[in-house]
């Protein structure tokens, strides 16, 4: 089924809303305006003598003198008034009012031919007094009538065409004679002019109906233009907002309910852009925690595995070296050995139980800060020294650059234990991946915004870029095939970054050419 636009069916029901309104009030006015007009003038008519009446015939003596004062109601009315004494029925006598004793009435009458047929219509001129005659000699013959008006003494108004195509309309009213024979208040007045106006609006709507007609379309079509075009963008807009494109504007300007609609449906638009935008970042977060979930997860399982792996093997020295010594097997110098190498795996151990124990505090945000003003030139020259041995090990150069003032010391406020934690860290991965015969470089040098700068270099291979972002993170460890055979469990940059978290700290790793560099900052502090 062909659907229809609404701007077609609102043109459509608007013309033939305005086509059948227009022939109805068309059909009435021919119909029932000459009707309407006859009644209302007998009802005026009879009105008007009654009211004549009451004011100027008081008692039979006024009748003489009434027919002066006929002259407004004939000119108000456009009626010839006449007062009637049927004292002899067959000679009547009229007083016509002052404006009309010589009237002469002309109608157009047809008169039969002498073949009995009617002749063609004519001119003739007749007197008043005749045409009354005429008028009376009707209503004497209607007995109804005549008991109305002289025995019930009601005022009487009826359409007359005696003698003339063109009717008339005939009031007669009693006039109260004090027992002596009727007399009569008589009105005629002629109802060509609604005849002829009746003739006339005939031909008016005939000149005038395309007119109309034409009218009625442009009409039709600039209403159904001003009520279908804000729908059908309103429309549009809706279409675009189903297929989830709220960007589009309803550009309805209207002050009425469609221009309040469209400013509705914008704000809608906007408010559903705004949410799904929020929908979509937060499914975005989704992803990112669930990404973050599963390779903690992961990273959780690799570090269980690497723990286990660093556990299980003091374990099975400390095991072995204990049944040694139980069996006896060693002896002397050799005994010494065997304890030596049982105390050095249960450090090994201790260590690694306190790394767990010092992330689980820091990520639970439990532990709380010691802070105190010391000098961090002597605690990285003090931590330096420590691995210094170990650098020797691997043939590796470790050098310590501090840039101080003049006899000045790098005073800092901060917890000394886990600063020193932090540098023990940073020095410790550093040797582990330096080559052997290779080169590692300790700053502490003052930094322009009021801060100490820190940083850790060593030559070695550079992290991959891909696990720069996440080398932070709890459990990862980069390389995994050859975390096994540096050592490490993954912690120790945590439980870095969570110190320097609480220390405000700006840290950071980098590659650089041949090598890779740590640092992180500290407030400066005066003593």
């Amino acid at each position: 089924m062909k659907k229809w636009p609404i701007s077609l069916k609102l043109f459509a029901v608007t013309c033939l809303f305005l086509t059948l309104f227009l022939s109805a009030v068309q059909f009435v006015q021919l119909s029932w305006f000459e009707p309407y007009y006859k009644n209302k003038k007998m009802s005026e008519i009879k009105t008007a003598l009654d009211t004549f009446k009451a004011q100027h015939y008081k008692s039979p003596g006024d009748f003489e003198t009434l027919s002066q004062s006929f002259s407004p109601l004939e000119i108000n009315y456009d009626a010839v008034v006449a007062t009637a004494d049927l004292k002899n029925p067959d000679n009547i006598v009229y007083d016509f009012g002052t404006n009309t004793p010589h009237i002469r009435l002309f109608l157009k009458i047809r008169n039969p031919d002498e073949a009995g047929m009617l002749s063609p219509e004519r001119v003739q001129e007749m007197m008043l007094p005749d045409i009354l005659n005429e008028e009376l000699k009707s209503f004497l013959d209607d007995r109804k009538l005549y008991d109305e008006v002289t025995v019930q003494g009601r005022t009487v108004a009826y359409e007359s065409d005696k003698m003339s195509p063109i009717s008339r309309v005939v009031a007669i009213s009693p006039l109260p004679a004090g027992g002596s024979a009727p007399r009569l208040l008589v009105a005629m007045l002629s109802l060509q002019p609604v005849g002829e106006a009746g003739t006339v609006l005939k031909d008016f709507y005939v000149y005038t109906l395309f007119v109309v007609i034409l009218g009625i379309l442009l009409l039709a079509w600039i209403y159904s233009r001003m009520i279908s075009r804000p729908l059908v963008r309103l429309n549009h807009a809706a279409l675009r907002m189903a297929e989830l494109d709220f960007s589009v504007a309803c550009d309805v300007r209207t002050e009425d309910e469609i221009g309040q609609l469209g400013r509705s449906l914008n704000s809608l638009s906007g408010n559903l852009q705004r949410t799904l935008g929020q929908l979509h970042e937060a499914n975005e977060q989704l992803k990112r925690d669930i990404e973050k979930e599963k390779r903690l997860e992961q990273l959780r399982k690799e570090f269980v595995a690497g723990v286990s792996h660093e556990l299980k093997t003091p374990i099975s020295l400390i095991g072995g070296y204990a049944e040694g010594l139980r069996d006896n097997i060693a002896q002397g110098k050799a005994r010494d050995e065997y304890l030596d190498v049982i105390v050095e795996e249960t450090e090994k151990m201790s260590a690694i139980i306190n790394d767990l124990l010092d992330l689980s505090q820091l990520e639970a945000m439990k532990y709380k800060l010691r802070l105190s003003d010391f000098p961090l030139n002597e605690l990285v020259c003090s931590a330096a020294r420590k691995y210094a041995v170990e650098a020797e090990k691997k043939a590796a150069r470790l050098d310590v650059s501090v840039r101080l003032p003049d006899g000045g010391h790098a005073f800092v406020r901060a917890d000394r234990l886990r600063i020193e934690q932090v540098l023990t860290n940073l020095l410790g991965n550093a040797v582990k991946h330096t080559p052997d015969g290779g080169r590692i470089e300790v700053v502490l040098r003052p930094e322009a915004d009021g801060k100490w700068l820190v940083s850790v270099e060593n030559e070695g291979e550079p992290i991959p870029e891909d696990d720069l972002p996440h080398i932070w993170d709890t459990f990862y460890k980069v390389e995994k095939s050859r975390t096994s055979e540096i050592g490490g469990t993954g912690i120790g940059l945590a439980i870095v970054r969570n110190i320097l978290n609480l220390h405000e700290s700006r840290f950071g790793a980098e590659n650089l050419p041949g090598g890779v560099r740590f640092f992180f900052t500290l407030d400066a502090h005066a003593p």
